[in-house]
């Protein structure tokens, strides 16, 4: 070999084009379908989950964070503050993508779900006893209290729509995207590729899983609604943001 073959400032990768990953569209799942795919979640555990992120919008992260102390069932809403994140390492709790507390409007059919849920997982809790993490108080969790793992609750997600019948593309962020698509059908000015929308007030009460409950009022009944229940110091209802 020549020296400058074996010079150190040489990188054999220099010059090596990577080929691109794979790209696919993002989707949205139509409330029949989205119905299907749900009850294909009962069987792999994650029905209540992906019922919140489909009637929310919500990140993957923030969901998997959300305490019971966030839900506030007397008004229907929820609090989103932080975010669960995967690394190497370990988990860990962050604030949200905005770094910006949230309140969302929760529909009457995801409230008594989250009741019944609640409810299940008081037994969990009589059956573990000390061992349950109490502490964290998560909604969504492992029989013991535990943070999921996002990255296996995505596989999961994944794999239910293969079994379901779904093309590649659709995943736990095609629930957000679907949120986005009600979002815009019932009227409201959203990106939802972006997953943001321009009016956060009108964003109240509107889910794919309850489209006849969507409210879609005038700009000024809906800031008096948000006025009315929103927590001090935080933004304005969305379930984007």
């Amino acid at each position: 070999w020549s020296s400058d073959v074996c010079s150190s400032d040489l990188n054999p990768m220099d010059g090596v084009e990577l080929p691109p990953l794979p790209r696919y569209e993002a989707h949205a799942i139509d409330s029949d379908k989205l119905d299907w795919y749900l009850e294909a979640a009962r069987s792999h555990g994650l029905y209540e989950i992906l019922t919140f992120a489909a009637a929310t919008g919500c990140r993957r992260g923030e969901a998997l964070a959300l305490s019971w102390s966030d839900v506030d069932f007397d008004h229907g809403t929820a609090r989103i503050a932080r975010s669960l994140e995967q690394t190497r390492e370990a988990l860990r709790v962050k604030g949200t993508k905005t770094d910006r507390a949230r309140a969302i409007s929760l529909p009457q059919s995801l409230v008594a779900l989250l009741r019944l849920h609640r409810e299940q997982q008081t037994e969990n809790r009589r059956l573990f006893g000390t061992d349950y993490r109490a502490d964290l108080d998560l909604v969504f969790c492992d029989p013991q209290g535990n943070f999921l793992k996002p990255d296996s609750i995505t596989a999961k997600a994944c794999l239910i729509a293969r079994k379901a019948g779904f093309g590649k593309g659709v995943s736990l962020h095609t629930l957000r995207h679907s949120h986005a698509s009600t979002l815009l059908s019932a009227g409201v000015p959203c990106r939802p590729s972006a997953g943001v929308c321009d009016t956060a007030e009108s964003c109240n009460g509107i889910s794919p899983l309850c489209p006849t409950n969507a409210f879609v009022g005038s700009s000024q009944s809906t800031k008096a609604q948000s006025r009315r229940v929103k927590p001090k110091g935080e933004t304005e209802y969305s379930s984007f943001r």
